[in-house]
């Protein structure tokens, strides 16, 4: 009976290593994230999920972004798709240029976006990471001067302001070129917009309804307007339609976190 045990066990071991080594051999995306590895993100309200370390979300060549959720896919306008420490994203590297990506779908008055983002400079120039609107409208989440904004085109008049009611200094919150999660929630219910940085929240600026188009552009302010690209790259882009609370944001945050060396 010992002799059969050790037999099993033997045999076991072997077919496990076997099983290893075979699939390692025939594993052509090494450097790409495997989704069951990941712990889950928050799926209530979630109406779009675009992942360049997901194969099914980006396969390595053409322009299209591909939603695995709702089909609302993007565009990619001017970036080069990269994988460096093993995060797979898009480079936009150069200003004054068209460079996007444009990826439309309906909004409510409520709402989330969250993007995983890198600069590639410190401080970050004046850039539109996202805009939920048409150039020269949005609101739009926009970096100037020191300060970040829920801008609508209206001279910066709504920064985001902190538990003091200081506008936000982006100087002292964004200090390296590391990758970073940039969570904003859009709430018509207690009219107000919070940004969160890494899972924790940083300030709250005024309402601005992202529901007056269908348009969103990551990276920029989009289509006929180079002002304002965001030099960087952008790895995954999230959107609720719903404001998710401080909670579903940090939970998110740490769905991910590890994959980013945070």
């Amino acid at each position: 009976m010992k002799k059969i045990l050790t037999i099993l066990v033997a045999f076991c071991a072997f077919n496990s290593n076997a099983q290893k080594v075979f699939f390692s051999a025939n594993n052509n995306e090494v450097n790409r994230v495997v989704q069951s590895q990941l712990p889950p993100l928050i799926t209530a309200g979630l109406i779009q999920n675009l992942d360049a370390n997901l194969s099914n979300s980006y396969g390595g060549t053409g322009n299209i972004w591909t939603d695995i959720v709702g089909g609302n896919n993007g565009t990619i306008v001017g970036g080069t798709f990269t994988t460096a420490g093993g995060v797979s994203y898009f480079n936009f590297p150069t200003a004054s240029v068209a460079s996007y990506v444009s990826a439309p779908l309906t909004k409510s008055t409520s709402m989330t976006f969250s993007v995983w983002a890198k600069s590639n400079s410190v401080p970050v120039p004046n850039a539109m990471l996202f805009n939920t609107g048409a150039s020269g409208a949005g609101p739009d989440f926009f970096f100037a001067g020191t300060g970040f904004y829920w801008n609508v085109w209206d001279s910066y008049s709504t920064p985001y302001n902190d538990v003091n009611n200081a506008v936000l200094n982006h100087t002292t919150i964004v200090t390296n070129t590391n990758w970073h999660n940039y969570t904003v929630t859009v709430d018509a219910t207690n009219s107000n917009t919070k940004f969160y940085f890494d899972g924790a929240w940083m300030g709250t600026s005024a309402y601005r309804s992202p529901a007056v188009s269908n348009v969103l552009y990551i990276g920029g302010a989009g289509l006929n307007d180079n002002s304002w690209n965001f030099l960087g790259g952008i790895s995954c882009f999230h959107t609720y339609n719903r404001a998710l609370s401080a909670v579903e944001v940090n939970s998110n945050f740490k769905a991910l976190k590890s994959r980013f060396g945070l």
